[in-house]
């Protein structure tokens, strides 16, 4: 027994017969999965149709739109891109929103469901971009590597918001002229590239305004030490009440430039169009703004956790410089009573040695 267990142990299929295993070959493990079951692609799934969405602007951004206007994309990345393009546009059909129209065309109730809604359908867009160009331009603001690092985040999320904002472009042209995107010309497609680059360039400004607010908050002040060890001893730390009013008010101020972007950029998908500013629509300006500051609030809550929490990480970094301070000042005391005291060995075996002498002296009668 103890030996056919040592066999076991060191060989346990030993007597496992494979041959009476078929195996398929290039069989689908997943050909029966439900992935809408699972939660991708169903019709109520406007978290997977924002990825389609992206992978469809994205895809058709380089497979076709930007070769169409002269540039030189290798072939190998046209033919993955289409690929995307298609995968996206088929992800896309399945998509069923339940909130039609305007956000004025809907209940007071549903409009809560209403943001979310379009609010998920845009997460993947707005998120990698408010994320990458805030992650980007903080790494810029640092040193030597920092700074390239954040280069290549900034600049690889930029090119991934231009893709969004060329194909959301090219398709409003398209719709305002009364053609398709295969129509649009080469003109046409420079002119949608164009408004795509200005509305990017809208892209910056709140990833850049956070940026700076995280970088500079919970900061040391530029103080000396007594003005630091003065100002903790006659500050007090900031309250709840005041913590939650900054941050409500940085929250207020993300969700209003977001809101005006969106907007903004909106109206000139409009006024680049053949149909100017006569096609801009009230209604959906304000449901973009609608959405643009709620994505902007939700978005900037890193953000606005920052500021709200910046005075008191600010006493603690001071304290931190104070107590550190401290500890030179100790360590430069101990060394300088080390060095008082090898004086003082040394004074005082000095005249240890005289006294020694003139006991001498006065024995021997001098």
């Amino acid at each position: 027994m103890a030996t056919q267990f040592r066999e076991e142990e060191e060989n346990p299929f030993a007597n496992f017969d494979f041959d009476s295993v078929q195996l398929e070959e290039n069989a689908n493990p997943f050909a029966d999965f439900n992935f809408s079951e699972a939660g991708f692609g169903g019709e109520s799934d406007s978290l997977g149709y924002s990825f389609d969405r992206a992978m469809k602007a994205g895809g058709r951004g380089l497979s076709e739109l930007l070769p169409r206007m002269g540039l030189d994309v290798p072939q190998g990345i046209q033919d993955y891109s289409a690929k995307l393009q298609n995968a996206g546009e088929v992800g896309m059909q399945d998509y069923v929103p339940e909130y039609q129209g305007e956000i004025t065309q809907q209940s007071l109730k549903d409009v809560p469901g209403f943001l979310g809604e379009k609010l998920a359908e845009n997460a993947t867009a707005m998120g990698i971009t408010m994320f990458g160009l805030t992650l980007g331009q903080s790494l810029m603001k640092g040193p030597g590597v920092s700074k390239l690092v954040g280069a290549g985040i900034t600049g690889a999320t930029a090119g991934f918001n231009y893709l969004m904002l060329l194909d959301e472009a090219v398709e409003t042209h398209a719709a305002a002229a009364g053609k398709t995107v295969d129509d649009l010309s080469e003109s046409e497609l420079g002119n949608a590239s164009f408004t795509a680059i200005q509305n990017a360039g809208l892209d910056f400004i709140l990833p850049g305004i956070w940026a700076r607010s995280m970088k500079k908050a919970g900061m040391p002040a530029n103080k000396s030490l007594k003005e630091l060890a003065d100002n903790l001893k006659t500050t007090d730390k900031e309250k709840i009440g005041s913590m939650l009013y900054k941050g409500v008010k940085q929250t207020l101020k993300s969700s209003l430039i977001e809101g005006s972007i969106e907007s903004a950029q909106q109206a000139n998908m409009m006024r680049t169009s053949v149909l100017g500013t006569a096609g801009i629509n009230p209604e959906s300006m304000l449901t973009d703004f609608a959405v643009g500051a709620a994505g902007g609030g939700l978005y900037g809550t890193p953000a606005s956790v920052s500021e709200a929490t910046a005075v008191n990480r600010s006493r603690k970094a001071d304290k931190a410089i104070l107590d550190f301070a401290d500890v030179q000042a100790k360590v430069k005391a101990g060394e300088q009573y080390k060095s008082d005291v090898q004086s003082y060995s040394k004074d005082f075996d000095k005249l240890l040695a005289e006294y020694d002498s003139i006991v001498k002296d006065v024995k021997l009668g001098k």
